[in-house]
């Protein structure tokens, strides 16, 4: 039998993470990463209804890229 893809997708994969994923991931609070949306320094979309970071964006950010 075949296994399904998606069922093992790995979180690392994902396009998109969530607020909490990301302010993990940057060691600092929730309110920091939604500060950082609001004042444009993080991009964000909003997939039905949920705030979420594109992957990229974090990635930038990490290889230390002042213009995301």
């Amino acid at each position: 039998m075949k296994k399904n893809d998606n069922a093992e997708r790995q979180p690392e994969k994902t396009l998109f993470l969530k607020v909490d994923d990301v302010a993990a991931e940057l060691k600092c609070s929730r309110a920091k990463i939604y500060a950082m949306v609001n004042e444009g320094a993080l991009p964000s979309v909003k997939l039905s209804g949920l705030l979420r970071i594109p992957r990229a964006a974090l990635e930038k950010i990490a290889a230390g890229a002042t213009d995301v």
